[in-house]
């Protein structure tokens, strides 16, 4: 199928014969693919992959990254040159992890060598959060708040306590 317009613009229409809305369309404009979403009066668009960077923006025509999630501006601020993936809100921004209770939400750290060198790691099993950095369990917060050290050092503005009660 090639669809094909004298002008910058061309589309597909996918049209439901029992909806009174304005239908989803698929598009090119100008070498970029867009989506457009159905609806009553106006068709809003939901995703542009923009064909001279190579990014896509989901509720953006302009994508800052290489993926970026906008659900309301967040003010005069782009993001920074070396993100990959911006989430933009005029609120709060979050980025959720959803597991199983027996399963864990992870966030990796790697390098060439080690792709998981560093990590971040909620275990829902216990209700704590590990750190682990330079490939080893660094630290670890349970359930109750408690702080656990690998290494049983602390070091708190050059000073180190070992096995001693901070006050």
């Amino acid at each position: 199928l090639r669809v094909e317009s004298t002008d910058a613009y061309s589309g597909i229409e996918l049209k439901d014969n029992g909806s009174a809305t304005l239908p989803p369309l698929i598009a090119a404009l100008s070498d970029d693919f867009i989506f457009y979403g159905g609806h009553a009066s106006a068709r809003p668009e939901i995703m542009r992959m923009d064909s001279s960077s190579g990014s896509v923006g989901i509720g953006t025509a302009s994508p800052d990254t290489m993926l970026h999630v906008h659900k309301a501006t967040a003010g005069s601020v782009t993001a920074n040159s070396n993100t990959q993936l911006t989430i933009e809100n005029n609120d709060h921004a979050g980025l959720g992890f959803l597991s199983p209770n027996d399963a864990n939400s992870i966030i990796y750290f790697g390098d060439v060598d080690d792709n998981d060198v560093g990590y971040i790691n909620y275990v829902h099993a216990s209700n704590s959060m590990n750190f682990q950095t330079n490939a080893s369990l660094a630290m670890t917060i349970d359930s109750s708040g408690q702080v656990s050290i690998s290494s049983g050092k602390l070091k708190i503005g050059g000073y180190s306590y070992i096995g001693e009660d901070l006050v």
